[in-house]
């Protein structure tokens, strides 16, 4: 009796002691991970700095200085995203594409070409010429590439006779 007595509560320190080894193991498992993370972290930051350093060597006050810089930092490692928020730049400046094209070029060509040949000529009637050759325009657009130009010349004043 006593013997089975003693026994039961082997059994029970045993299982104690196993669960113990268990949380433990669990507990050593969740700090590896942990570790891990933090180490991540220190990585990421000792690369952030490091391309701070190399960036703020070289000033950025162009948009286009500043995409460069962000390239760099990508090359590096850092994601565009994370890139852009450490060195103050929108991402939406990384989208962005400039014109290339400059769509008055043609109408401004056709414009000084009628204001060459026919000087007297305002932006209303070189709008009725360019309708007239079959060229939709619009009157708006005339007058500004028109202005833009420096074909604007003012109002003429006409002069009253002067009865004696």
């Amino acid at each position: 009796m006593h013997e089975t007595k003693m026994g039961e509560e082997m059994e029970q320190n045993t299982a104690e002691v196993s669960l113990e080894a268990g949380s433990l193991a669990q507990q050593m498992e969740t700090l590896a991970s942990e570790n891990a993370k933090f180490e991540r972290q220190l990585l990421e930051r000792e690369l952030e700095v490091e391309v701070l350093k190399q960036v703020y060597m070289h000033k950025a006050f162009s948009t286009k200085q500043r995409k460069e810089h962000v390239g760099f930092a990508n090359q590096k490692g850092l994601s565009f995203r994370r890139a852009c928020r450490l060195l103050s730049v929108a991402r939406s400046t990384l989208a962005y594409r400039g014109r290339l094209e400059d769509r008055d070029a043609p109408l401004r060509a056709k414009l000084l070409e009628l204001s060459a040949t026919n000087p007297d000529f305002g932006y209303r009637r070189a709008t009725a010429l360019l309708r007239a050759e079959g060229m939709r325009v619009n009157p708006k657009r005339v007058y500004r590439i028109w202005r833009a130009a420096g074909l604007c010349k003012g109002r003429q004043r006409t002069r009253g006779s002067v009865e004696a």
